[in-house]
């Protein structure tokens, strides 16, 4: 069997909306410790100290979320080897507006752990230079039967590898 696939693969504008209801959680958890609604025992000075760090912790992730929302061109070879590369967006004080091309065409291997679901794709890429791309792949990051190919592609890939080490 042989199955060849290029995508490209946009943010998620559901992993966004996920995200931003996980941080807008995590804020009401800071009100409530803080307005002394949740952990009446604990001493002011300690509510306030959780209800801070909790507010870290959601305007990063919040932060991490936006930074790390790029566009990934995947390309598939009839003989299973994985190409991927990522594309930038500009930054906001760059002249350019168009975005740039980084790891332009790296091979990668797919990884053990990576997870395909019917509604989702959490592909688990290890590249050349041994570091690990975690590419999240909603049904609407690309058209509805490129992800049906997309995922068939990838469980393909999985079973061949599986069954190469047996």
């Amino acid at each position: 069997m042989s199955i060849a696939i290029y995508a490209v693969i946009k943010p998620s504008p559901t992993l966004h909306v996920l995200t931003c209801g996980m941080c807008l959680g995590v804020l009401s958890i800071a009100a409530a410790v803080a307005l002394g609604l949740v952990g009446q025992l604990l001493p002011p000075a300690s509510r306030i100290l959780i209800s801070v760090c909790c507010i870290f912790i959601a305007f990063s992730a919040f932060y991490q979320r936006l930074c790390s929302r790029s566009e990934f061109h995947i390309h598939i070879s009839g003989s299973g080897q994985i190409r991927l590369a990522e594309c930038k967006p500009a930054g906001p004080g760059s002249t350019n507006k168009s975005s740039s091309l980084a790891k332009m065409g790296m091979e990668a291997r797919l990884m053990p752990a990576t997870t395909i679901w019917p509604w989702l794709l959490l592909l688990r890429l290890q590249l050349d230079d041994r570091s690990v791309v975690v590419v999240p792949i909603f049904p609407d990051c690309v058209p509805a039967n490129t992800f049906r190919t997309l995922s068939v592609a990838c469980r393909w890939l999985a079973a061949r590898d599986h069954s190469m080490k047996y």
